[in-house]
């Protein structure tokens, strides 16, 4: 559940940021899309391992509600769906790599 920001944040773009930079597994969703562009539900859902399919779902979800990815429907059968990232995803490349950085570093 998404924790509720003081009014007087909910339009700062600090705020915004922080939001999806805080939420564990919308970074690692970034993250691996970074890596490798496009990939299935099934192929995400197996490289981020302990992530349930509802959570996967719903981070998706806001992922491509934030402009952060995109889907992509087939009309095949069985249905086949694909996720990329965007330009806009793709800036958040600098803060994951300083984040990455900063978590390989010995205190």
């Amino acid at each position: 559940m998404e924790r509720k920001m003081p009014e007087i944040c909910n339009e700062c773009p600090f705020s915004t940021t922080t939001k999806l930079v805080g939420d564990f597994w919308l970074l690692l969703i970034i993250r691996t899309l970074l890596q490798t562009s496009p990939l299935r539900f099934t192929e995400l859902a197996d490289t981020l391992a302990g992530i349930s399919r509802r959570t996967l779902t719903l981070k998706l979800k806001r992922a491509e509600h934030e402009g952060l990815i995109t889907r992509t429907d087939f009309a095949t059968h069985p249905p086949r769906v694909e996720y990329a990232i965007t330009p806009y995803g793709k800036k958040l490349k600098p803060l994951l790599a300083a984040i990455n950085t900063f978590a390989n570093q010995s205190k």
